[in-house]
């Protein structure tokens, strides 16, 4: 997978917040020059999404602080084509502008009319420098030759230096002078742009651009070693060149380099003392261009290779939840997920919510969404992961793996129906696609298990839970939310040993009896567990939920669809028991109906509430105490009780959590 940028992801949110530091403070330097009017920032790349977007959470807040009126006007070039990014203002009103091909001067996007700025003009050039016409030169020994020809047929020809201007000439003439062998670019068509930026704007105009470029003579004698990595089409921009003939246009320039991939140049005009204050106003910008978000991209791909995640998260949540971290590496983060610990797992799956969340463009991104629908899976995320898959698919860009990742998350989800038909569907697109076989053969003998009067899902009317019955499919689940030692300590499970898988502690939990269940969130999925153990017509309720979901109002609702479930299989009495200090546990069961009863175990059990909630008919403590002494002399656990309690026998009985 390429870990290149594209142009959706921009230059990240630090280049965003240093054009927003820059704009702060142009606005400040030409107010106290005595620049009037209203500062503009006009976008030519309004088209980088993520970069319009954060900008203004940056800018937006400094505007209003500083009290100075300030509008973000977005400027196409495609005539009356409307610019992705929307308008905003402080203290004025909001406008769009388009700059048309071969206009002197941009028009105002609702008018059509020409529109000269009411104040100084923030011009972001992005890499228009590039873009526009450039001619490639190389110097040799004295002598030029052109990259010239009809398209895909170009070749290096001798320069005809009658094209152009004697000062132009001269200036070629100097670069072949000083350079044995080497490449150079020549920016005429951003020269000409800039020429008409600085007249159309008369209080004054910074612009800023950022590309590719050679920033001195030496980068250029540099170029002679990779010179056959130069697209002759869109080569680097010779922005030394620019700075050198900047005076021409009564402007001055102040270049940024961090390589030659990464140049930044501000061009001022109309500013007093210009050059004094340039290296001011660029010190943002060239922060932000030695912190490279390309390498941060790289660096998390390359630590998550090497099954370092907790260390790529470190870089990930340093990048301000940047969504290019995700498109470069969501595979391999997604594989390394899957194996991780439930804490690094559920550190990943919150920076992933956070992308989601501070990225408004998002959805919009076919990329992103299977990225983030398929690390999500892997770190449990199933309400995530659920959610954008979903999105990827009505935007029409799901492809086999990702219908079989939905199928996933709705098996995960009790949508067994629902998971065979993304399997089809997942079959559909692509007949080999094992991963979606196996799963549609998996999902159908669930179905297929789904028979007795303990064995069907049984759903809650009105909260989004069901009770799933338990199956070996529910153990890696299972695993990660029995992390917490309090359960089997609180309710007297079996825990599980250092290693396991969950399998054999879910094998355990069926031989001990039929009524097990997961407790399933219809957005979450697997929260919990509750199983009841039956005697006759007695059963004993033991349940608990995960770490990850307590504290959401889980346990009652689950808790009264097994007492729902119990009635309708015939169960008279229900009984149950939690430790004398868990109150959330005791409050629950009283508000499913419980009482407590009086009996009380013999130590070391003592400490311990009993509960009973008639199910059939009223019945009497001591009715119910006597069928809570045969439930446990007839289950065999370890509870014993006084011979005044309805006689003492070994037990067995299990305790509640909910926290």
């Amino acid at each position: 997978m390429s870990t290149a940028l594209s142009a959706r992801d921009g230059w990240g949110p630090e280049w965003a917040a240093a054009v927003a530091d820059v704009a702060s403070r142009a606005a400040a330097v030409f107010s106290s020059a005595g620049v009037p009017g209203c500062l503009t920032v006009v976008d030519m790349q309004s088209c980088r999404l993520l970069d319009a977007w954060w900008l203004r959470r940056c800018l937006e807040p400094l505007a209003r602080l500083s009290g100075r009126p300030l509008r973000y006007v977005p400027c196409g070039d495609g005539g009356h084509a409307q610019p992705t990014a929307p308008a905003w203002s402080v203290g004025t009103a909001p406008m769009e502008l388009c700059w048309p091909q071969g206009s002197s001067v941009p028009l105002n996007r609702a008018s059509g009319q020409a529109w000269l700025p009411d104040g100084p003009v923030l011009l972001l050039t992005g890499d228009a420098a590039q873009r526009l016409p450039q001619e490639l030169l190389l110097a040799h020994h004295g002598q030029m030759s052109e990259w010239a020809g009809e398209p895909g047929a170009k070749a290096w020809q001798p320069m005809d230096a009658a094209r152009h201007c004697a000062w132009i000439t001269q200036s070629i003439e100097a670069y072949a002078s000083c350079l044995p062998s080497a490449m150079l670019s020549l920016p005429i068509g951003y020269w000409r742009f800039a020429a008409q930026a600085l007249a159309w704007a008369p209080h004054g105009c910074l612009m800023v651009a950022r590309a590719e470029g050679w920033s001195s003579i030496a980068d250029m004698r540099e170029t002679t070693i990779d010179r056959i990595d130069v697209n002759g089409d869109a080569p680097p921009v010779n922005f030394h060149w620019l700075a050198q003939q900047a005076p021409r246009l009564g402007a001055s320039t102040h270049t940024i380099r961090h390589r030659r991939d990464t140049v930044v140049q501000l061009m001022v005009g109309g500013l007093p003392d210009a050059q004094a204050a340039l290296p001011l106003l660029g010190a943002p910008l060239a922060a932000a261009v030695r912190s490279p978000r390309a390498d941060r991209v790289r660096a998390v791909r390359a630590l998550a290779l090497a099954g370092d995640l907790p260390a790529a998260l470190s870089v990930m949540e340093l990048a301000t939840h940047d969504p290019a971290m995700l498109r470069s590496a969501w595979d391999v983060l997604a594989a390394r997920a899957a194996s991780a610990s439930p804490a690094v797992a559920a550190r990943l799956g919150m920076w992933l919510e956070h992308a989601m969340a501070d990225n408004p463009w998002f959805g919009e991104d076919q990329v992103l969404l299977r990225a983030a629908g398929h690390v999500a899976l892997a770190c449990a995320r199933i309400d995530l992961a659920q959610t954008v898959l979903r999105a990827l698919d009505d935007l029409g860009g799901a492809v086999a793996s990702d219908l079989a990742a939905l199928a996933r998350c709705l098996e995960q989800l009790g949508c067994f129906e629902a998971a065979l038909g993304a399997c089809d569907r997942a079959i559909a697109l692509d007949a080999k696609h094992t991963q979606s076989a196996v799963l549609r053969a998996r999902i159908t003998a669930r179905i297929a298990a789904l028979v007795g009067p303990w064995g069907m899902q049984h759903e809650h009317p009105v909260a989004p839970l069901l009770l799933d019955p338990l199956h070996a499919d529910h153990a890696p689940m299972l695993v990660r939310q029995m992390r917490d030692p309090s359960i089997p300590s609180m309710t007297a499970l079996p825990p599980l040993t250092p290693g396991e898988d969950g399998r054999a502690w879910i094998e355990g939990r069926l031989k001990d009896g039929p009524a097990s269940f997961a407790i399933v969130h219809r957005q979450l999925g697997f929260v919990g567990y509750i199983d009841l153990r039956l005697w006759q017509s007695t059963a004993f309720v033991c349940y608990w939920i995960g770490p990850d979901f307590q504290g959401l109002g889980l346990c009652a609702p689950a808790l009264a669809l097994a007492c729902d479930l119990a009635a309708r299989n015939g169960v008279e009495l229900l009984l149950s028991s939690a430790y004398d200090d868990n109150l959330r546990s005791l409050r629950v069961l009283r508000k499913n109906g419980f009482e407590a009863m009086t009996v009380r175990a013999l130590a070391p059990d003592h400490d311990r509430t009993f509960v009973m909630l008639p199910v059939a008919a009223p019945m009497t403590q001591v009715e119910a105490e006597k069928r809570l002494a045969d439930f446990c002399e007839n289950t065999g656990s370890g509870l014993r009780f006084g011979a005044a309690q309805a006689g003492a026998t070994d037990t067995a009985t299990q305790d509640t959590k909910e926290d």
